[in-house]
């Protein structure tokens, strides 16, 4: 089985590796065998080579040499049409049009003929005259504005930079990884830069020189945090890569000093997965130099492409290639190993712990599950998680070209919030701990002084005969109770013991010729107004158990309360007063 055939649509020749036939400009192009009897179909289909002459980049299958012979191969075809004229005589001499290629060994034998093959240089000639007839249609203009810009683009960059992230690798070992397999296939887990590189020199076609290239200057674009990265205002510095993921870089207070911190986390939406086949790179040669209205991908396309030297088409698709083996590399639970960078992968949650709580509101507990990342060691959810992550190394952390780090008023902040820990520290050391614990009960103590002075406190109009109260039991039945001092402004009852978690359902039965007012009376004995209920009506609310109700007149005088005990529907009803007794006179008071 060859490896080496032709691609179906254009006919130029590709390998069974290839993803980009550049003869048609197509990505995964369908691959075709060249059988022994096709040799002679391929040398017509050649002749479109010469259309990507002015392009900088070299193929493997494509050379300076092929240039010069398949140029004169079309005047051999149309020749003849012009020369039957001029050797009409030595037309039967020739013989078939098919002609051996012993026939073509003859050639000395015709030595008078070759002064008259000088026209074939000047063939050609004709040629450019017919170029210029195009120009004045308007349509070619901008194509031709666009390919002399595109040309001004390359031109520009010429050579490779050799500072920042291009002058870290002074060995060619850290470039340079034995030809395999493609990473997919090894089935490893753990990968190194060389690795990667090779493989994408394999899968692009380019040499492992120009792939390093687009790597060093990927990685030099990350570096740039003053001018690549946008501030938030959490003291964060964002870089979000669109369909990969978002880099995060800040400041955090350490063992008495700022450190630098750079975590990624990637993009696990569909669209990102779907993006990876999707890719183009037409958008290159139609580009008009206007970097404002490029896309975050396209910039550092553009980027790379100046810094490294290579075409911008080229750089673009290198790029887009990168990004797309490090996503299949890192989904499928594998580690890249970047060469004074850092580490790359699908992290593992380790450290796991279960932080338990209550909810305020419902009483029920609530139990979390955290971890830690493996490569980054930050806390993250326990289960749930579907992305990789990036750890740098301290050398990259400091070639970072990083704003300057936090000071004045927040660095005196940090430096106060260090100083409160140390001292709670001491506390516990025992060293405070005797002044704490001394304010602490001197505040309990007015804390609790205060509110026995408000719940004593009396007023002047109020009963203290026994009133019936109706309440709420297991049998669903109202009975009265005694003993309960009422207070006629604030209606002073048993403050609510609620079990939260418990609900109850109660239904409110007004009997009364009059309607009434419903209050809730909260664990701290104040009431807080509900509703009010029309005379022979029922309203329901779901309540709490052991929550205090209380029914009172319009005018704030109590009836009765309802304590619900247990779980379940409840039916209170408000009765009727019974005699009121008469208030004290001035003299008795």
């Amino acid at each position: 089985m060859s490896e080496v055939g032709k691609c179906k649509a254009c006919g130029a020749e590709i390998t069974r590796s290839t993803t980009f036939c550049r003869g048609c400009n197509s990505v995964f192009p369908e691959f075709v065998e060249i059988t022994a009897g096709d040799p002679q179909k391929e040398d017509p289909k050649k002749t479109e080579a010469p259309d990507y002459e002015d392009l900088t980049y070299s193929s493997p299958t494509y050379s300076k040499d092929e240039e010069g012979d398949e140029p004169k191969e079309p005047p051999t075809e149309t020749k003849p049409q012009e020369a039957p004229p001029q050797l009409e005589p030595e037309a039967p001499s020739v013989g078939p049009e098919h002609a051996d290629s012993k026939a073509e060994a003859e050639a000395p034998a015709v030595e008078p003929d070759l002064p008259k093959r000088e026209p074939k240089a000047s063939s050609p000639e004709p040629e450019p005259p017919s170029d210029p007839q195009p120009e004045p249609s308007p349509r070619e203009e901008p194509a031709k504005a666009a390919d002399k810009q595109a040309q001004s683009r390359e031109t520009q960059a010429t050579g490779k930079s050799t500072s920042g992230e291009f002058a870290v690798f002074e060995d060619p070992k850290l470039t340079r990884a034995p030809a395999g397999s493609r990473l997919l296939e090894s089935g490893k887990k753990v990968f190194s830069s060389a690795e990667v590189i090779a493989d994408l020199a394999r899968e692009t076609s380019r040499s492992p020189e120009e792939v390093s290239g687009v790597v060093d200057g990927f990685w030099e674009y990350l570096a740039d945090v003053r001018n690549h990265y946008a501030p938030n205002n959490k003291r964060h510095w964002i870089l979000g890569i669109p369909h990969f993921g978002t880099f995060r870089f800040r400041f955090r207070w350490k063992k008495g000093r700022f450190l630098r911190k750079l975590t990624f986390k990637s993009s696990a939406s569909p669209s990102a997965k779907a993006h990876r086949r999707t890719y183009s790179s037409k958008w290159a040669d139609q580009w008009s130099g206007d970097k404002a209205g490029l896309s975050r991908r396209r910039k550092i396309s553009v980027y790379i492409s100046e810094r490294c030297g290579l075409p911008l088409p080229q750089s673009d698709r290198v790029f887009n290639r990168l990004l797309r083996t490090i996503r299949e590399l890192c989904e499928g639970g594998g580690r890249i190993h970047w060469a004074r960078r850092g580490t790359m992968g699908t992290f593992q949650v380790v450290d796991k712990k279960e932080n338990s709580g209550r909810n305020m509101q419902t009483g029920e507990r609530i139990t979390v599950r955290t971890g830690r990342d493996s490569i980054t060691g930050e806390r993250i959810p326990a289960e749930g998680n579907e992305h990789f992550s990036f750890s740098a190394s301290k050398g990259f952390l400091a070639r970072l070209n990083a704003p300057d780090s936090p000071a004045g008023e927040q660095a005196s902040r940090m430096r106060s919030a260090r100083s409160a820990n140390m001292s709670g520290q001491k506390a516990k050391n025992g060293m405070s701990g005797c002044s704490c614990f001394l304010v602490i009960a001197v505040l309990s103590g007015l804390w609790l002084s205060f509110l026995w002075i408000e719940s004593d406190e009396k007023h002047s109009d109020h009963w203290e005969e026994d009133w019936p109260l109706a309440t709420v039991d297991a049998q669903t039945a109202s009975y009265p109770l005694k003993g309960l001092r009422v207070d006629k402004q604030t209606g002073r009852t048993p403050n609510s013991l609620g079990e939260p978690g418990t609900r109850a359902r109660i239904d409110f039965v007004n009997n009364m010729p009059f309607p009434i007012k419903l209050y809730w009376v909260d664990f701290r004995g104040k009431k807080e107004l509900y509703t009010t209920l029309p005379r022979d009506s029922v309203v329901s609310h779901h309540s709490y158990v052991n929550h205090v109700w209380l029914a009172t007149t319009l005018e704030g005088e109590p009836i009765s309360y309802f304590v619900a005990r247990g779980a379940g529907s409840w039916i209170a009803e408000i009765t009727a007063l019974p005699e009121e007794p008469a208030l004290p006179s001035a003299d008795q008071r």
